[in-house]
């Protein structure tokens, strides 16, 4: 893959997160941070219709606090990173079935699936990680009509 300077700094910066203890740093270890996930979890449920039969994809899984829960809806999840570091760190916290990783690029995401694959698109605290033109350009290419996206 090729690499932009601030993507090559956010790989370095995720090998440091998970040398450091990323769930910490990020707030979710604490019971305050479980609950707030399970929050956030919950909203994009509701307002994305996730359940079973549904394909989602999550842009910059992280950990996976996230996909954890999205899993336990019966959805297909997609979770999407571009650190191969943490795609390693989620891979052993996660066997779900229904759960796929995929390591790439947000903004390229035309380069990794087919059109019309996904029905929703969700991500906590990706944004300012992202080349918000190039991922919406992007994402655009590969959902359903009708598709929804949170973050």
């Amino acid at each position: 893959m090729n690499f932009t300077n601030r993507q090559i700094n956010e790989i370095e910066h995720d090998r440091f997160l998970v040398r450091s203890g990323a769930e910490k740093i990020w707030g979710h270890a604490g019971l305050a941070g479980q609950r707030r996930v399970l929050r956030r979890v919950d909203k994009f449920v509701r307002l994305g219709k996730i359940g079973p039969g549904r394909k989602i994809l999550e842009l910059g899984c992280g950990t996976g606090v996230f996909t954890a829960e999205l899993a336990k809806t019966g959805a297909d999840i997609t979770a999407l990173d571009l650190s191969s570091d943490l795609l390693a760190l989620v891979k052993t916290k996660i066997s779900a079935a229904n759960v796929r990783f995929v390591e790439g690029n947000a903004e390229k995401l035309d380069e990794l699936f087919a059109g019309g694959e996904f029905d929703a698109v969700l991500g906590n605290s990706v944004l300012h990680h992202l080349d918000c033109g190039a991922a919406a350009k992007s994402m655009f290419s590969v959902f359903k009509t009708g598709w929804r996206y949170y973050f």
